[in-house]
């Protein structure tokens, strides 16, 4: 189980996930940490879904053509369709290696974020579990893997911020809050510290474990802006901060 979210805002890209692990033992799942986060030739920054036999495939797979995908990426079209045929080739070499039904196949699939500048601008590309692919330029921002839909409520209940408007800085703390408020909800499969890599014109990279516990620290601050606020909207209505609204009467 998983979470990988990627986000546009005005000066570069943010990507951030959760760090659980979840390994089917013959009891009950247990759990561990793991990264789900990688940044490739210094120019993307990418995250898996899925079993992390997959994801591991993967990344040695991407590691291991660098060159040809850094150079095919001078060509907006050619860089996409090589990193497409990587990736699904080990998507349909996992699938066709499963034993089982199909049930036990699609357990297998494992999908993917790129995060990446272009001469024209950033681009958040998906690779999905049944291997197509999706750019995601005009909202800004995806999500996959099992809470995804945590993140997508997330994005789109602020979406009246403009979020490819938004700093860096201030990218980096929507993600982190959404991915912590997903492990937060989840009630499993989630968990484990929230990761970050950000990517600009110049760079893809991780952030430092001191990095992202000051982007938690913002968080916190934001989080008692939010507090004032609600506390400030109650006084303008004219009720005081402690005053509870009586529900209304229900019909005999």
């Amino acid at each position: 189980m998983t979470l990988v979210v990627a986000l546009r805002c005005a000066d570069g890209l943010v990507v951030a996930s959760d760090s659980q692990s979840t390994a089917q033992t013959g009891s009950q799942p247990t759990k561990g940490d793991i990264h789900k986060l990688f940044i490739l030739g210094s120019q993307f920054a990418w995250g898996g879904s899925g079993p992390i036999g997959s994801i591991q495939r993967v990344r040695a797979e991407l590691e291991g053509c660098t060159a040809e995908i850094v150079r095919d990426f001078k060509h907006f079209e050619p860089g996409m369709k090589t990193l497409h045929k990587h990736i699904h080739k080990i998507q349909d070499e996992v699938e066709r290696e499963t034993l089982g039904d199909l049930q036990a196949k699609a357990a297998q699939r494992s999908a993917y974020l790129v995060a990446f500048f272009t001469e024209d601008g950033p681009h958040i590309l998906e690779f999905e579990t049944a291997g197509s692919r999706t750019l995601h330029d005009t909202d800004g921002f995806s999500a996959i893997g099992s809470g995804d839909i945590f993140a997508m409520h997330s994005f789109r209940s602020l979406r009246h911020h403009q979020l490819v408007t938004l700093s860096q800085p201030q990218a980096q703390a929507l993600a982190w809050r959404t991915v912590d408020d997903a492990i937060a909800t989840a009630a499993w499969g989630l968990g484990g510290p929230v990761s970050i890599a950000v990517v600009d014109s110049k760079v893809a990279r991780m952030l430092e474990p001191q990095e992202v516990e000051a982007v938690r620290d913002t968080v916190g601050l934001w989080r008692q802006q939010e507090v004032e606020i609600l506390g400030a909207l109650g006084r303008l209505s004219g009720l005081p901060a402690e005053t509870v609204v009586p529900e209304p009467p229900t019909e005999a």
